[in-house]
């Protein structure tokens, strides 16, 4: 992984972790880690989206398209929310 990609993937993750934290708040733990890599990584793309929009040129210059951000961000969040599954149940 980019230094570059990196960096999207933790400005980009900020958002999705809030909405989750919120979802688990409200509904449950359960909801919350499900929210993790699927209708919350959509909610905090669409925030990077309204705040940071203007960034995607700086990533399509280096070569990284935004189908291939979302795509590497989703599999990761894939990957958190399995291990967080493990851990809490």
């Amino acid at each position: 992984m980019s230094r570059a990609f990196l960096k999207f993937y933790f400005d980009s993750t900020r958002y999705t972790v809030a909405f989750s934290l919120l979802v688990s708040m409200i509904v449950n733990p359960l909801a919350g880690i499900a929210a993790l890599p699927t209708y919350g990584l959509a909610i905090g793309l669409l925030c990077y989206r309204q705040f940071h929009g203007n960034q995607y040129y700086f990533y399509y210059n280096l070569g990284m398209s935004k189908q291939k951000l979302v795509l590497q961000s989703m599999m990761i969040n894939l990957i958190i929310a399995f291990l967080l599954l493990i851990l809490v149940y």
